[in-house]
């Protein structure tokens, strides 16, 4: 806010001192521009020019720091200062200034005695301004008019007997603004004016107090109007309330209805795909409740009661009974000796003979009951003679037989099982055997000895895998892989590389993997693991990733990797043959796929 005298004019006489610039003449602005050159910088003071200077006149108003003279001119020609304020000497205004700013209003009687050219003058308005912003917020202007009327009364006289005479008025008493003495009929005149400028102004209030009245009263029937639409939308926002708990009750309801709807179907899918795998056992536990519950009409115990009663009519049947019983109790016994054959870390030598010792019992038995020889399960005789092998000799017969056995898909689901065990008796040879020192193994390791011992003693190796034929033989595995028209692509391949990686990981080996490819190419997926494309054309040419795996073998350069075991992944058989004669360690996909879930 601006000041005068040190003093920071209130927000209400700054409005008046804006509405007075704002209604000046322009003929008062152009004069005061060619008197301050700064207001008429880089313009003309013309009419055309009155807007841009009447603007700069309001910035200096709104700035802050002490206002600007030249102002005080323009103020005082805009108001009534000269007309009024300029007649009344210092003693007057500190005694009536308050009966005039309730009259004429404190903005414009306080703001004409600040721009006045008198100090004393300015310093009384700064004291009235201090005391009270708006000392007669409260009076009505009646009041103050009644008391100028009486009290003003003998100066008015005073002036009037000075005007009859031809006088002129003294400063002391009622002091002029220098440069506006007149003559005595000027100061009637004045006079005059005043007192129709006070009648104008009581009837302008009036007709405000009327106005002011008139909306008052429309404001409080807008009033009332805007209470009785708030009670009508309270009650539409109560009844909006009500419908929308109506409605969150329901949602949750339905909610409600259709989780449960969703967690039986759930559950019917889960008995009928998901968990069907639990169909069978809970057969088989019904058909159990229902034995118990029917223990009179078991289909067993009337059975064994006619066999016992056709014992005591037969002694032959009786003996031949009794003579089944011991040859199924041989067969369990048989069973526990291949079981723990099996299972056992370190089996012992008796059993084997034990083993022999059972199967001449069981088949002296069969020939007194003139039953024939049925061949047992070869399964669990190659079990216990993995399990029982102690030499490179026998695990090197058993590799081959397994890898005839799997070529030949005769083994069935029992392929990786024995694989399994394979792996795990040849682990156990080599930690038995193997010397503890970070030797690389020779090219007689077995793939099980390379691989499944890297993290021991680091032995490298370069594991060659025929890609497709992996992902299309372990289908299970990457089915969820293929691409929509349900062959393997890309998401398959990526699938495979990552499974590689990951069982290279933290070891010094390498793995080489082939695809067919219409163009030869390859990519590192990993620093170990490198993705290879055969080239050769279009798809209807086969075996191109076959023909790349020969010639990559074929063409290994001396060095390093030639001087690691090379490993090949694939149950292609003429791959294998073509492979063999490389010397070249073939590894089935029974092995690879015991590794990957191992």
């Amino acid at each position: 806010m601006p000041t005068i005298d040190n003093f920071t004019i209130p927000d209400f006489i700054c409005n008046h001192f804006l509405t007075l610039i704002d209604t000046a003449p322009a003929a008062d602005i152009q004069a005061l521009a060619r008197i301050d050159p700064e207001l008429a910088r880089g313009i003309r003071p013309s009419a055309a020019n009155v807007k841009i200077i009447r603007q700069r006149l309001i910035l200096q108003i709104k700035d802050k720091g002490p206002l600007a003279k030249s102002l005080f001119y323009i103020l005082r020609n805009s108001g009534f200062n000269l007309e009024f304020i300029a007649i009344l000497s210092v003693q007057v205004l500190g005694l009536f200034g308050p009966d005039l700013a309730a009259v004429f209003g404190t903005a414009r009687t306080m703001g004409a005695m600040l721009v006045d050219e008198r100090q004393p003058v300015r310093t009384l308005a700064i004291d009235f301004l201090s005391a009270a912003p708006e000392p007669l917020a409260g009076r009505k202007g009646s009041a103050g008019l009644n008391h100028l009327t009486s009290e003003l009364a003998p100066f008015l006289g005073h002036i009037k007997n000075l005007i009859a005479d031809g006088g002129t008025l003294d400063t002391a008493s009622a002091p002029v603004v220098a440069g506006h003495n007149r003559g005595g009929r000027d100061n009637k005149r004045k006079i005059n004016e005043l007192a129709s400028e006070l009648n104008r102004e009581m009837r302008s209030r009036q007709r405000l107090e009327k106005v002011l009245n008139n909306k008052i009263n429309d404001k409080d029937r807008q009033l009332v109007a805007l209470k009785d639409q708030v009670s009508r939308e309270k009650g539409r926002r109560q009844e909006l309330d009500r419908e929308v708990k109506l409605l969150r009750k329901q949602l949750a309801r339905q909610a409600e209805q259709a989780e449960k709807k969703l967690e039986r179907q759930v559950e019917q899918r889960m008995s009928s795909n998901v968990r069907s795998w639990l169909i069978e056992p809970q057969k088989i536990a019904a058909a159990v409740k229902k034995l118990s519950n029917d223990n009179g009409r078991d289909i067993k115990l009337r059975a064994l009661n006619i066999l016992r009663e056709q014992e005591k009519l037969d002694r032959h049947y009786a003996n031949r009974r009794i003579l089944r019983q011991r040859l199924r109790e041989l067969a369990d016994l048989k069973e526990q000796v291949c079981q723990a054959g099996r299972e056992s870390l370190n089996p012992l030598p008796e059993l084997t003979i034990l083993n022999k010792e059972l199967d001449t019992e069981i088949l002296t038995t069969k020939k007194l009951l003139g039953e024939p020889d049925i061949e047992d399960n070869w399964c669990l005789k190659l079990e216990l003679k993995i399990n029982q092998a102690t030499t490179q000799t026998e695990f090197n017969a058993i590799r081959q037989l397994l890898e005839q056995l799997t070529a030949l898909d005769l083994l069935n689901n029992e392929a990786e099982r024995l694989h399994n065990l394979y792996h795990d008796g040849l682990a156990r040879l080599y930690e038995k055997y193997s010397p503890r020192r970070s030797a690389i193994p020779g090219k007689s390791a077995s793939p099980l000895q390379l691989i499944q011992n890297w993290h021991k003693i680091k032995a490298p190796f370069v594991l060659v895998v025929d890609g497709y034929n992996v992902i299309l033989s372990m289908s299970e595995l990457f089915m969820s892989d293929y691409e929509n028209d349900g062959k393997p692509g890309a998401a398959s391949r990526r699938h495979l590389l990552q499974i590689i990686e990951e069982m290279l990981q933290d070891s010094t080996c390498l793995a080489e993997v082939f695809f067919d490819g219409e163009e030869a190419g390859q990519r590192n997926f990993s620093p170990r693991v490198r993705e290879v494309f055969s080239g050769g054309g279009s798809r209807a040419i086969l075996n191109r990733a076959d023909r790349a795996i020969i010639d990559y073998l074929s063409s290994r350069l001396p060095g390093s990797t030639r001087d690691m075991p090379h490993i090949i992944v694939t149950d292609d058989r003429e791959l294998q043959n073509q492979t063999r004669r490389q010397q070249v360690k073939i590894m089935p996909l029974a092995q690879f796929a015991a590794l990957v879930q191992g």
